[in-house]
């Protein structure tokens, strides 16, 4: 399972990447700040059955809650 949760979070991090405009490095950061990866990780029962529009929006609406102006 570890190789499907590491697949969708690579797709992720490129995808929310280009959405935003922000680079690898960037959205990596980000991500660990917040805490992106381990909500990802906890809640990948439910996402790996949404599509990658859906979750990109929720990790959007995460950050937004967190204060993060993007």
């Amino acid at each position: 399972m570890l190789d499907e949760v590491l697949f969708m979070e690579t797709r992720l991090l490129r995808q929310f990447g280009k959405r935003f405009h922000i680079d690898s490095i960037g959205t990596n950061s980000l991500f660990n700040k917040y805490g992106i990866w381990d909500y990802l990780e906890r809640c990948y029962d439910y996402f790996h059955t949404c599509g990658d529009e859906y979750i990109l929006d929720d990790i959007t609406e995460v950050l937004r809650a967190k204060g993060v102006a993007i």
